[in-house]
């Protein structure tokens, strides 16, 4: 059975790869100076592409930030140097040669792009006026017709571009690393560097053999690089920081956790990597909140967060105290697989807003519970929670008075403006957000339901009641509000009750599915005065 479970988890983790190098922060050794900017390389389009020169030696270097507040086990980078050429492209690559006119040296690569003829040569411009040619071959290639070029130490390299692809000449010897450090050369190589075999292919992989880790970079000493899209493919744990808290007795140790035992290798105070590791531990396990304890020892749990309250939130996690030593709690904002509810939940922080780019969307007039003045609503912050779990965003923020805001990126752009202090009674301010995490979603509480006995006559000229018992029952959820229940009372009361004492039992089971019930008595009273009529009489009359 364990087995069996290790492989499904090994299959659901192939399933969770992403290119999570899209959109990321991306960085240069020469970023702006050439017109060509490093995020180009992980902007979804393959139009735009990354290039940059430099002398031979030179060191040449991009870089991809994966994101903080997230951990990564990255499997693979793909460099994809497709620029969309018709096919008919050609080009050489020269390096190390002189111009005999000009009596230029030409230090590193030099491309010189062409047009593939008929007779298979390939026609292209060194200067706006004159056209050179040479020959491709399956076996090499020569210079055909190259005037005014004089080899120095150089070498020619030819490809040409049949299946529509640009080659990956100017990855020629470069190094592919990744990790968690962010000095673009102080990571582990991903696979070997890139060999003048592998320049004939459009895209080139390196596997990194799921490495945690934050930064994929991208470096040559040998002149050039040049590339169009980088994909970084890695499962990966979206997370942001609760703060510090007093120790939570729903925090288990995940140590002695077989299904996780891969994750948590070796002792915890020795063990590389540990936050990452946890956090993957946990989001394996479907726990929502982790922590670390004793110099790096795993804590989750199902019910992890539940007792995390106002009351339990300290202002630092350094503690003279040591018999009560405070935890930082963490928690993972990915999508849980099935329907949320906004059981607990807890204030993150103050943050400044920007109305002309918001860091979330307005969740306003969206839903029955948001249809109000939110200024004067009642409970802003639970009707706001339980709108964001509707919709599945363990994030959302007051603003300006109770406004409610979430979305899905939430939890990554909340922070974007800086921390604030112009929040009031924790429903944000004019340029400032209160922002909340819901913790835990596990609804396993039951209602809370009273009832009290009716007494109630009977329908005019009838001898039953119909009983309206709605009012009767008062019900109060710790996540459901009015109309989410489901009731259900016996005996029926819709088809009226007969004059006396009835005993009934009304349920009402909340969302989740928790039931509660409670007993009362219906009695049913005849009021109504009777109806009496005579028959006329005659009087006798005296004969």
């Amino acid at each position: 059975m364990t087995i069996l479970v290790l492989v499904l988890l090994a299959i659901a983790f192939c399933e969770a790869q992403e290119n999570v190098a899209l959109g990321g922060v991306a960085v240069s050794s020469d970023d702006g100076n050439t017109g060509v900017f490093a995020f180009d390389a992980v902007d979804g389009d393959e139009f735009t592409c990354f290039h940059i020169r430099g002398e031979l030696d030179t060191d040449l270097w991009w870089q991809v930030d994966l994101g903080g507040k997230s951990v990564h086990r990255i499997d693979r980078v793909e460099i994809n140097t497709t620029h969309n050429f018709t096919g008919q492209e050609c080009g050489l690559l020269l390096r190390n040669f002189q111009n005999v006119d000009t009596n230029n040296y030409v230090t590193g690569f030099f491309e010189l792009m062409g047009v593939k003829t008929e007779d298979g040569c390939c026609s292209a411009c060194l200067q706006k006026d004159t056209c050179e040619m040479w020959r491709l071959d399956s076996n090499g290639c020569w210079l055909y017709a190259l005037q005014d070029i004089q080899w120095t130490d150089g070498q020619s390299i030819a490809y040409r571009n049949g299946d529509g692809g640009h080659p990956s000449i100017f990855l020629y010897g470069a190094t592919v690393r990744a990790g968690p450090e962010s000095g673009h050369d102080l990571n582990p190589n991903c696979g070997e560097d890139v060999s003048l075999a592998h320049t004939v292919d459009s895209l080139l992989v390196r596997h990194c053999d799921q490495r945690f880790g934050r930064y994929v970079s991208i470096s040559s000493s040998l002149g050039q690089l040049k590339f169009c899209e980088v994909a970084v493919y890695a499962e990966h744990v979206n997370y942001v920081d609760l703060g510090c808290y007093k120790d939570d007795p729903n925090l288990l140790s995940l140590e002695e956790n077989t299904l996780v035992s891969d994750l948590l290798d070796g002792l915890p105070s020795e063990r590389e990597n540990a936050f990452d590791k946890c956090a993957f531990a946990a989001q394996r396990l479907q726990y929502m909140v982790f922590s670390l304890k004793n110099g790096g020892e795993c804590f989750s749990g199902p019910d992890a967060g539940l007792t995390c309250d106002r009351s339990a939130k300290l202002d630092s996690c350094i503690s003279l105290d040591a018999s009560s030593i405070p935890i930082n709690l963490y928690l993972i904002v990915d999508t849980p697989s099935e329907q949320i509810f906004a059981n607990r939940y807890v204030r993150i922080g103050c943050y400044a807003e920007n109305a002309d780019d918001p860091t979330m969307a307005s969740l306003e007039k969206s839903h029955p519970r948001l249809q109000d003045n939110y200024k004067q609503r009642s409970l802003p912050g639970r009707k706001c929670a339980s709108v964001a779990a509707e919709m599945n965003f363990l994030i959302f923020a007051l603003h300006n008075g109770g406004k409610c805001l979430a979305d899905a990126n939430g939890w990554a752009r909340y922070d974007k403006y800086g921390a604030s202090d112009e929040c009031v009674k924790g429903k944000g301010g004019r340029h400032a957000i209160t922002v909340y995490a819901i913790v835990h979603t596990r609804d396993t509480e039951a209602p809370n339901v009273s009832c009290s006995d009716i007494r109630q006559a009977t329908s005019p000229e009838s001898d039953i009641a119909f009983v309206e018992a709605e009012s009767n029952v008062q019900v109060s959820d710790n996540v459901d509000f009015h109309g989410d229940f489901t009731r259900n009372c016996l005996p029926s009361l819709v088809d009226g009750l007969g004059i006396g004492p009835h005993p009934v039992t009304c349920s009402l089971i909340d969302r989740s599915g928790n039931e509660a019930s409670c007993d009362f008595i219906v009695t049913v009273i005849d009021e109504e005065s009777p109806i009496g009529s005579c028959p006329d009489v005659e009087e006798p009359t005296l004969q």
